[in-house]
């Protein structure tokens, strides 16, 4: 007898890169395919077996499309540790994956039964060989006083000597206070330091997110981001990050709804297009993220 037939279900699954084409560079994601509902537990028990940064749960969804092209899910994301809010890294990664099978734009539907407000849509679709997603964008609220002074002293101690200088802390607005961002000097080479990441676990907020300016033209602005608190010592390469990073920098240099270009700076790292969708129509104030995927495994999952 196989091991196939010792299972009562079977799905099958993939694991690919988000942004990035190299194969040891990117955001890894698992990416499971079920055609059946199961217990949050158990696909957090599945998530932390795969032990990938995030594991994207792709369902059918009871949306119907709306043309012939457009294929609609139903989409969870957990880390190790718990289920979270958004992934931006886990959709482009599942959009690359079913991309590849040749279906054309996709609309995610995103739910939890254990958190009624976990719920909205995400629109991905094919930009020649990368992968746009469109997400709400985050504004950031500016801190001072005894917040802004120990957040950066957060910083600074994670990033160890020679102390880095913050130009600039805020908080995520309505909806996303849990993330707090920081800008630090270019000169302070955000990508070369060696970072304590167990120190963001002090600083009170879920999402960590560094950022400065890009000394190189390749790119506007670099980042890293660190989540210790889910699991996430350091994440590789965060899209929702750039919710907030992409209205940060827009407004900052001016940009309006321009495409930028950014590198997150982690050791893997990747390469982002960003851009404010301030038009109006179904996309104005939304975040376009987009991406290179690769697929770097593919396989079947016995439950």
């Amino acid at each position: 007898m196989t091991i196939a037939q010792t299972q009562s279900k079977t799905a099958s699954f993939v694991i690919a890169n988000a942004f990035s084409k190299n194969h040891f560079g990117g955001n890894p994601a698992a990416i499971i395919f079920l055609d059946f509902d199961l217990p949050t537990e158990t696909l957090l028990n599945i998530a932390k077996n795969f032990n990938q940064p995030i594991a994207t749960f792709i369902f059918p969804s009871d949306s119907q499309p709306t043309n012939a092209t457009e294929h609609a899910y139903r989409v969870r994301w957990f880390t190790i540790t718990d289920e979270i809010f958004l992934c931006g890294h886990g959709t482009l990664a599942a959009a690359g994956a079913i991309f590849s099978s040749g279906f054309g734009t996709i609309l995610c539907h995103y739910s939890s039964p254990s958190s009624p407000q976990m719920e909205g849509k995400l629109i991905a679709k094919k930009v020649g060989e990368w992968v746009e997603i469109t997400l709400l964008l985050r504004r950031h609220n500016p801190l001072d006083g005894d917040e802004a002074r120990r957040l950066k002293g957060v910083v600074q101690r994670a990033f160890g000597l020679p102390p880095v200088n913050v130009k600039f802390v805020g908080r995520g607005g309505e909806g996303f206070g849990h993330q707090f961002i920081a800008e630090i000097d270019e000169k302070d080479d955000l990508g070369g330091r060696a970072v304590d990441t167990s120190v963001f676990a002090e600083s009170n907020y879920n999402t960590n997110i560094i950022t400065s300016a890009s000394t190189r033209g390749d790119s506007l602005f670099h980042s890293r981001m660190f989540a210790p608190v889910h699991g996430i010592p350091e994440d590789h390469v965060c899209g929702s990050a750039h919710c907030s990073l992409t209205t940060y920098w827009a407004e900052k240099t001016g940009k309006g709804g321009d495409q930028m270009l950014a590198k997150q700076v982690s050791r893997r790292g990747g390469d982002l297009k960003v851009q404010w969708l301030r038009e109006e129509g179904e996309g104005a104030g939304r975040v376009a993220l987009q991406g290179e995927v690769l697929v770097t495994m593919k396989g079947e999952l016995y439950l």
